[in-house]
């Protein structure tokens, strides 16, 4: 809030209300109000006092929603102008380079996602639960359940299980040649990337210590 006043010396500044400034007790603080504000100011200079006053207007910015098909989750937002930043987060963290309406994710979590429009007002969603199983129910493997996620893909997937011990992952194109290939270590998530490869059929194969193995289809679209 920007004010002048004649007189320099021996003036006190009373801003009223208070909420939303930094200092209420200069001539030009910081105003950051949630809501539309009426602000006040009184200066006094001995028995001399001078009022005056500004609005400062606050324009809304709706709360975003998240919903999810097929494995992508949208932000889904109206009424809040030009959106010129999204921000994807997991469990609390920002999620480097997810910076679009959409997202992918890559394992299950809570996600929100905050915008920000062309006046710099921002808004973040409300927590998303994203659950594997809410794109496949799992294989079986030696009576451990596997995941492959989200299945169809348009580029990046996950293959997450809960058997206990090290286990060797391929990726096979519709020519049979192994195109992507991991030791995995337990239960860890592993990632994979096909974006660079054609869409189509591909076979997931896993094959573990004891020699068991488990093939099954992932499209790529």
């Amino acid at each position: 809030l920007r004010a002048t006043c004649n007189v320099t010396q021996n003036v006190t500044f009373e801003w009223n209300p208070t909420q939303g400034l930094d200092n209420p007790t200069i001539l030009n603080p910081l105003a950051a109000p949630r809501q539309t504000t009426t602000y006040t100011l009184i200066a006094r200079s001995g028995n001399l006092k001078a009022i005056d006053s500004v609005t400062v207007t606050v324009i809304p910015i709706a709360q975003p929603t998240i919903t999810e098909s097929g494995g992508i989750l949208t932000a889904n937002v109206s009424g809040v102008g030009t959106i010129v930043r999204y921000t994807w987060y997991r469990d609390g963290s920002p999620i480097a380079g997810a910076n679009n309406a959409t997202y992918q994710p890559l394992a299950p979590g809570i996600f929100t996602v905050e915008i920000e429009n062309e006046k710099g007002c921002r808004s973040i969603s409300e927590p998303f639960e994203f659950k594997i199983t809410s794109l496949e129910q799992g294989l079986f493997l030696e009576g451990h359940r596997l995941w492959i996620y989200p299945n169809p893909t348009t580029g990046t997937f996950a293959i997450q299980t809960t058997y206990p011990s090290s286990y060797s992952i391929r990726v096979i194109d519709a020519l049979g040649k192994v195109i992507l290939y991991s030791n995995a270590t337990s239960s860890n998530i592993q990632q994979f990337d096909l974006s660079s490869f054609a869409n189509g059929v591909y076979y997931i194969h896993l094959q573990t210590i004891a020699g068991n193995k488990i093939i099954t289809k992932l499209v790529k679209h």
